[in-house]
């Protein structure tokens, strides 16, 4: 469902990936992709690579093999949460662990967006898991290389991150069961170094080709200058808690019981015979604590830790089944499930009424003034797709009213069942209608754009840019410099067969800088991200 909702390539910077992955098929810049021809990527090129490749075999680089190794990644991820879970605790808790993974809307975005993130999340977590695997499996040291293996590829893949945040794990779970003597191993040594090896086998290459310039935008200013705010950085941090804050908005409905998971495994600590939750707590803290630690902070960034608290939030509701369990637990999870039904049954109502009540808009806006411009244009985007959201909303609305009933009755089973559906409903009705991709349509609207202009434009006329968004070259198989308004002008004007595409606001300054008429010969729908409309530009009709 989420590979089927509207989308829009430009948001998340999800063009410049696939400008990326474009040069590398096309000009075969392996080691140093660039963006429009001139910019140096930002991110090492292991997610290229792997996109390129599925293109390749596709016969086209196109949205879905952009986005395919974070959608194998994503996929990967959710099996791995399982293992975790099942080799943790037992194969319910690992089923419960991929099943609440798999229904939060932040891990779900990420999972079908062309970024780094999800991949560097995979190896992230299965280096984790191999060290687990090896730990517990005494004796079985293939495991940590195999682990130093899946960091370097997650260091290829985005930062060093890929290595620092499973060590800082492992040696504080080992430091807590007073293991750290594990790690005196030559599989350690060995790994090191193919870890190095993996690294060095990008970054010396790509230092070659890119130099100095690569070195300062790599290093310094993604890596070094971002994690401790300071140089082209130092607006943009935030404070301490700032992710705090993100993970229980972004990892709803479960984030809600991270403090009855932290709580009960603290109050339960010498009652369990059997299970690891230790491992998954450290985790999570330990990942939460080190993003918190840097100065430049996105949400995005405890992505890692979601697989962890994943499986300790299904080890708690696994739990509450389970006999003799204190009365006071079952009491919390009831209380936070009941706040989340209602939560979600009232926002059905609200816009149920927002859409079908005329009067409810007009008391809206004598309640909050700023927002009222969005909730119009909403309830406007919700009435044109009158069908589709009565066939989400009205499931969403029942399952959330079950869910309350489940918990009224104080059956765990089911309480978490209708948390299960419901959170599965919202996240259909979010991305298929709530999402600023879904209401605005920009990426459809731009999408149709290129495909009429590919279509007029024949093999012997030149096509050039100005002002437009990375999708559009993306969507025409570019990977070039855009022109300044003076430039698009000059370049009109040598020749009839000579085409530019740029935003509406900008055509009548082309013209003027030429001293030059240019006629609009195509034009796309509204987009109301930039307030524009993409038109093309040339001096006869085709």
């Amino acid at each position: 469902m989420r590979l089927s909702a509207p989308y829009d390539l430009d948001a998340h910077a999800q063009d410049k990936q696939g400008l990326y992955i474009l040069d590398v098929v096309q000009n075969g810049s392996v080691f140093l992709p660039m963006e429009r021809g001139e910019e140096p990527a930002t991110k090492p090129p292991l997610y290229n690579w792997i996109g390129a490749g599925f293109s390749l075999l596709w016969g086209d680089v196109t949205d879905f093999t952009v986005k395919l190794p974070a959608i194998i990644s994503g996929l990967g991820v959710v099996v791995l949460t399982f293992l975790l879970g099942e080799r943790c605790f037992s194969r319910t808790v690992g089923l419960f662990s991929g099943l609440i993974l798999m229904l939060n809307f932040h891990f779900v975005r990420l999972s079908c967006t062309a970024r780094t993130d999800m991949m560097q999340c995979f190896f992230i977590t299965l280096a984790l898991y191999l060290f687990l695997r090896s730990f517990q499996d005494k004796g079985k040291d293939r495991g940590i290389i195999l682990a130093f293996a899946a960091m370097g590829l997650g260091s290829i893949t985005k930062s060093p991150v890929a290595l620092l945040l499973p060590l800082l794990v492992v040696v504080v779970y080992l430091g807590l069961k007073k293991e750290l003597w594990r790690l005196r191993s030559k599989s350690v040594l060995w790994g090191s170094l193919i870890w190095l090896a993996i690294v060095l086998g990008w970054f010396i290459p790509a230092l070659i080709d890119g130099g100095r310039e690569f070195f300062d935008i790599v290093i310094y200013d993604e890596m070094l200058n971002r994690f401790f705010g300071v140089g082209t950085r130092s607006a943009k941090t935030q404070p301490f808690y700032y992710l705090v804050s993100h993970f229980f908005g972004k990892f709803l409905p479960w984030s809600l019981f991270m403090p009855s998971v932290v709580l009960h495994a603290w109050k339960t600590r010498r009652e369990r015979t059997q299970g690891d939750l230790l491992f998954p707590l450290v985790w999570f803290f330990t990942v939460l604590f080190f993003f918190s630690l840097s100065k430049g902070k996105r949400s995005d960034y405890i992505l890692p830790l979601y697989p962890a608290a994943s499986v300790a939030v299904a080890h708690f509701w696994c739990s509450l089944s389970e006999q003799g369990v204190a009365r006071g637990w079952l009491k919390q999870a009831r209380g936070i499930s009941l706040f989340y039904l209602s939560a979600s049954a009232v926002g059905v109502v609200c816009l149920l009424l927002l859409v079908f009540v005329p009067g409810v808009l007009g008391l809206a806006k004598q309640v909050a003034h700023d927002n009222m411009d969005d909730a119009e244009f909403l309830r406007n985007s919700l009435k044109e797709r009158t069908v589709l959201f009565l066939a989400t909303s009205l499931p969403f609305g029942a399952a959330a009213l079950l869910g309350i009933m489940a918990a009224i009755k104080k059956a765990p089973k089911h309480i978490f069942a209708m948390m299960a559906i419901v959170s599965a409903l919202y996240l259909i009705t979010y991305f298929q209608l709530l999402s600023p991709e879904a209401t605005r349509l920009d990426g459809p609207h731009k999408r149709e754009f290129c495909s009429k202009v590919a279509g007029l434009i024949e093999s012997g006329d030149s096509l050039k840019f100005s002002g437009c968004e990375n999708s559009v070259l993306f969507y025409l198989g570019k990977n070039e410099p855009l022109l300044s308004e003076e430039e698009a002008g000059a370049f009109l004007d040598t020749s009839d067969k000579a085409y530019v595409i740029t935003m509406d606001t900008l055509s009548d300054k082309i013209s003027s800088e030429s001293g030059s008429e240019f006629e609009v010969l195509l034009k796309s729908e509204y987009l109301f991200e930039n307030e524009a409309c993409l038109v093309l530009l040339g001096k006869a009709h085709k």
